[in-house]
């Protein structure tokens, strides 16, 4: 697998602290590899999250998705208590 992007920078919409009413972001850096199937996006300050795709934008958004939705579950969790 070679290393197509070390630098891109992806925004989140929510951090796990806030509360779901506030709109917040982070940038969060991405490190994309190419495979022979297509791209794998991963993530250094989320350990073990991936993004697959296509193409280099398509696994980045699936990558952003599944951070977003970890980030989501983490704070209903919060809530619940």
């Amino acid at each position: 697998m070679a290393r197509v992007n070390s630098a891109i920078t992806i925004r989140t919409t929510q951090t796990p602290c806030s509360p779901s009413s506030v709109s917040d972001s982070e940038e969060l850096r991405v490190i994309v590899y190419q495979g022979d199937g297509g791209y794998v996006a991963l993530c250094p300050s989320y350990p073990g999250m991936t993004g697959e795709g296509p193409t280099r934008e398509d696994c980045v958004a699936d990558l952003q998705r599944n951070i977003e939705q970890h980030i989501q579950a983490q704070s209903d969790g919060l809530n619940e208590s």
